[in-house]
């Protein structure tokens, strides 16, 4: 009850600043039917997947005349070169369900040097890698003319895992409206993340809630690499020969491996 509270609120919220909402699930999720084009960061995990999905689902129910591109990262490609691929089999899918609704994949490459978890933040609070997102998200916003772009970061499960790679600035998100909607982009697009609040389980519903566990399973959140023991030895070298005929499992240790079980067994159990 307190959440439906919380989200009937952000949804008077949004309507205020100009942006139509369409509850999913008791999730307010903002898309307006005279946008003609928006872009989402998609990289291949459940999350993204989802929310590119339920934008999807949303034209398509209403009619409206909007277009969905999306926005790609390579990054990785040494220690886990199979992410370029996930997340272009995660684009394909969407695509072929919406064909006329998902348009163009936009791409872009972080050197690996420049990750977060390589040098920290070193451009004031943020990383490399976080500036060169923001930056190109801006000049393609402008360029491409979007309404909207959107990213679908979402809240850490409120259990501790004690793991160390554990976002957390996805901790504890505070519910104020700039978290969600604010324009962005040099002022011409607006810059969306309407699953601030909401945990994995959540996520992990509406794929079940839309029979599409099948897509569930072309995701990967898995952020383990080659050095991993369920991964050991599948570099870019032997990957790049053997990615056809190689079983990719995921490491099972990461933080994203057990928020995706955590979420599973919640979703197993109700």
């Amino acid at each position: 009850m307190a959440k439906e509270k919380l989200y009937g609120s952000i949804k008077d919220r949004l309507l205020e600043q100009g942006l139509q909402t369409h509850l999913i699930n008791g999730v307010a999720i903002p898309l307006n039917p005279n946008w003609n084009k928006v872009a989402i960061n998609l990289s291949g995990g459940a999350d993204s997947a989802m929310l590119t999905y339920l934008l999807a689902t949303i034209i398509q129910e209403k009619n409206y005349k909007c277009k969905i591109d999306v926005i790609t990262y390579k990054r990785c490609w040494k220690t886990r070169p199979w992410q370029g691929d996930v997340s272009l089999n995660v684009y394909n899918w969407l695509k072929n369900r919406f064909p006329n609704i998902i348009d163009n994949r936009e791409t872009t490459y972080i050197p690996p040097e420049l990750e977060h978890g390589v040098v920290g933040n070193i451009v004031g609070d943020r990383s490399p890698d976080q500036v060169l997102i923001s930056s190109f998200n801006s000049y393609l916003a402008f360029y491409n003319k979007y309404n909207a772009v959107y990213n679908a970061t979402t809240q850490n499960p409120t259990v501790d895992f004690d793991i160390k790679d554990r976002m957390c600035n996805r901790d504890n998100v505070t519910h104020d409206l700039k978290t969600l909607a604010y324009i962005k982009h040099e002022g011409i697009s607006w810059c969306l993340e309407p699953l601030r609040l909401i945990e994995k389980d959540w996520i992990v519903q509406q794929y079940k809630n839309y029979d599409i566990m099948d897509f569930f399973n072309v995701t990967r959140s898995c952020e383990g690499d080659y050095k991993n023991e369920n991964l050991l030895g599948i570099d870019y070298t032997y990957y790049s020969i053997a990615k056809d005929s190689i079983e990719l499992k995921e490491c099972g240790l990461c933080f994203w491996c057990v928020e995706r079980k955590w979420a599973l067994e919640r979703l197993n159990n109700k």
